[in-house]
């Protein structure tokens, strides 16, 4: 499309104006400044270009321009470019000369200036959205029944925020800007905790100000280096808990117990930590572990809830970032469907129950409910799609309906609907909700909030799974969300159950099992050692990855929980010691990575350095104590086909599992024929694939440290390491051979 041109020219030269009316069909050409002002109040134009006039005049004429049309991008026409710098500190977005005074140079400079004002208008439009966001947390906190505050590292209050927060202060002096050693000097109790705190700990104490009994938390923020910068504060009122239970005298004393117990759950008051926003959601979770009464159980849940809706907005953001740049990669692992569509239930409940709405599920019986592929992303398309609904819906009620379309061979198409009896959607708008930051009109923002990027974010992760989605709405009366994804099914789908990821229920570990607990944050070192200390094992504890090195080389241990940032070295680089230069048996040791960083190419430099698996923060005890397990388990059995998986899902049916196990002597080789055709040919793409598509056979069989290997090659083909990538598939060869050993040998199943 051509842009319209308004073009002031102090010489009106035919053979210009004639060059630029075979660029622009809407051209208009001015030397009356004030002609040319009335016009730009009266319509719009892409560009403005000037020519012909004195540095002086045209100086001004710049800065006038800039005061009302200031977003309009403005290209000068000068006979050299001497005055260049000049003219592009007023605000001119280019500047061209006689010689480059052409079509095909005009036309890339006219593109330049528009594609600049677009990212400008972008950029705009992202700062309205950043503000929205404030504003809201801010509103949230001015309601919230806790008061959160924070001070620097000299003790002056930054800032206060709560409904509690007048009767915080000191006879309602003024704190924001004041030193706590000058407002709280009466309370020595609470300058100290301040103190403690600037060494890294996290410091619990109750106080009774104004006769209130408060509960408070102080916990540091770490900077990149590991440094404390400045410290967040939490308290809450526990008179009223108190004086029911006991005299006040004693309410001292349970603040102070209910905030031992609750230490464990400040996983990421550390220097994870990077926002105010997972700073006070990290906060209410550890609220709503204390003892509250219902009014103060229901205002918390609110307050969690707000929280999160706020959090899921910024992580639209940046999921849409990750998308957008390719960095997202999916999984492809056996799921129960039941299982998501119960977990998205349990997530909705509240919201629906609090607008009165009927919510509806229906999955019908030709759909296989067992299913291969990334479970993860479909949960996100769902909740994404039904929170929509749910948000947009007043009255009536939100539908969600599973169906199978077709099945060929293993693969099966099933049909997502999300029906809603909400707002609707305008016709003009029905191409467009898909579209980054659109919300159906300015209104619906204002009064139901949100990005506008949910419904994009859906659109991108269903193409990558393959699928297609598409929409039905009419005003007033509801919108209906139609989703298609193929999926992957097992043989078998009847009396099945969700897969057996984790090692067993009951959760024990080891007697005498020896560990080393490399972490640095106190809390999580607390956090860690209480977990443990419901086991017979032995704990040793290091601080940095030179005490790590130092621990390994004076003591034998049986698994390392290795934290991914500390000071002095990191867990990266201990690990890559260890790999490479200690002893076989010490080298070869399991690793776990500890990390707060859920975003996959963090995890994969984890596996890429050597280390056995990861868990994430904040630590869940079932998923911990099982990865333990699971590293012990590949280490003293690594070449054993394990058939625990397969007896589960297929209730130790033998015939199906010995299809299975055809399936794989049948599949794998040809697979790996391909690995090793992509790698020979350096088709780093196809070896990626090949290393992917083999993960889930492998990982059915219980063969993990190949599924580590697996996971290695795909990280290493994006680098194209051609020696790591001989090494492991060398690796996956060897212990794919010794499996078919093992499978035949194995007259169980046969």
């Amino acid at each position: 499309m051509q842009p319209s041109i308004i073009y002031w020219t102090a010489f009106q030269e035919k053979n210009n104006i004639e060059l630029l009316a075979s660029l622009s069909s809407n051209l208009l050409v001015f030397s009356d400044l004030k002609e040319g002002f009335n016009e730009l109040k009266l319509n719009h134009y892409d560009i403005i270009l000037l020519s012909g006039f004195e540095l002086e005049g045209l100086v001004e004429f710049i800065e006038k321009i800039k005061k009302r049309h200031k977003n309009i991008p403005i290209i000068v026409h000068r006979t050299s470019y001497q005055d260049r710098s000049q003219l592009l500190k007023l605000g001119v977005t280019d500047c061209v000369i006689d010689d480059l005074f052409v079509a095909p140079m005009l036309h890339h400079v006219f593109l330049n200036a528009l594609q600049i004002a677009d990212l400008s208008r972008q950029k705009r439009e992202s700062v309205v959205q950043l503000k929205k966001l404030e504003n809201r947390l801010n509103t949230i906190m001015k309601n919230t029944p806790v008061i959160l505050f924070m001070l620097d590292l000299r003790g002056v209050f930054m800032m206060g925020l709560g409904t509690l927060w007048d009767q915080f202060k000191v006879n309602k002096q003024f704190v924001i800007g004041q030193q706590i050693k000058e407002v709280y000097n009466e309370y020595p109790a609470f300058v100290s905790a301040f103190d403690d705190v600037q060494k890294g700990e996290v410091q619990n104490i109750s106080i009774n100000i104004n006769n209130i009994i408060f509960e408070i938390i102080l916990t540091p923020v770490f900077d990149n280096k590991g440094e404390v910068k400045e410290i967040l504060g939490l308290a809450h009122d526990v008179t009223e808990r108190a004086r029911s239970e006991m005299s006040l005298l004693k309410a001292k004393k349970i603040a102070e117990d209910a905030a031992k117990i609750k230490q464990e759950f400040i996983a990421n008051m550390s220097h994870e930590i990077r926002t105010p926003m997972n700073a006070i959601v990290g906060f209410i979770n550890l609220l709503e572990e204390t003892s509250l009464d219902p009014v103060q159980t229901d205002y918390v849940q609110s307050v969690k809830i707000s929280g999160e809706n706020l959090l899921s907005l910024i992580n639209s953001i940046l999921d849409f970032s990750k998308i957008e740049s390719g960095e997202v990669s999916q999984e492809e692992e056996v799921f129960d469907l039941n299982h998501v569509i119960n977990s998205i239930d349990r997530v909705l409940l509240l919201k629906v129950q609090e607008k009165k709405l009927l919510f509806k599920q229906e999955i019908k019986e030709s759909v296989p409910t067992e299913l291969m592929g990334d479970a993860n992303k479909l949960y996100q398309i769902l909740t994404n799609l039904l929170a929509n609904s749910v948000k947009f819906t007043e009255n009536g009620e939100v539908l969600l309906s599973v169906d199978c379309v077709s099945i060929v061979d293993d693969t099966a198409i099933l049909e997502f609907k999300v029906k809603d009896t909400g707002i609707g959607i305008p016709d003009y708008m029905l191409k467009k909700v898909f579209d980054s930051f659109t919300q159906v009109n300015t209104g619906s923002n204002r009064k139901y909030g949100g990005t506008g990027l949910g419904l994009s974010i859906v659109k991108k992760i269903v193409q990558q799974l393959k699928g297609s989605i598409h929409l039905k709405s009419e005003l007033r009366k509801g919108t209906e969300f139609i989703v298609k994804i193929p999926f992957k099914i097992l043989q078998n789908n009847e009396n099945l159950n969700l897969p057996a990821d984790k090692v067993s229920k009951d959760l024990t570990l080891p007697k005498g099992l020896r560990i080393l607990l490399a972490e640095d944050n106190v809390m999580n070192q607390k956090l860690v050692l209480m977990i443990l200390k419901k086991y017979p094992v032995v704990v040793d504890l290091a601080e940095t990855g030179v005490e790590v090195i130092k621990a390994l080389k004076a003591n034998e241990y049986d698994v390392v929980l290795m934290d991914i940032q500390m000071p002095e070295m990191d867990g990266i680089e201990a690990t890559k010691i260890i790999r490479k230069e200690f002893g076989e048996a010490k080298r070869n040791i399991p690793i776990i990575a500890m990390t707060a960083h859920a975003f996959q190419e963090e995890l994969d430099k984890c596996i890429k350095v050597g280390m056995n698996a990861h868990v994430i923060k904040p630590i869940d005890t079932e998923n911990f104590i099982n990865t333990v397990n699971n590293c012990l388990h590949q280490k003293d059995n690594p070449a054993i086909i394990d058939f625990s998986y397969l007896e589960k899902i297929f209730d130790n049916d033998k015939a199906m599992i010995g299809e299975v196990i055809q399936t794989f002597e049948w599949e794998i080789p040809e697979i790996l024929g391909e690995l090793q055709e992509g790698i020979d040919g350096q088709n780093w793409e196809q070896a990626s694939k090949m290393a992917h598509k083999a993960k889930a056979s492998f990982k059915m069989f219980g063969m993990h440290e190949c599924v580590t290997r697996l996971v290695q090659i795909e990280v290493d083909a994006k680098s194209q390491l051609y020696d790591n990538i001989q090494l492991n598939k060398d690796f996956v060869l060897s212990k794919f051979t010794s499996s078919i050993e093992l499978l035949k040998a194995n007259e169980t199943y046969r």
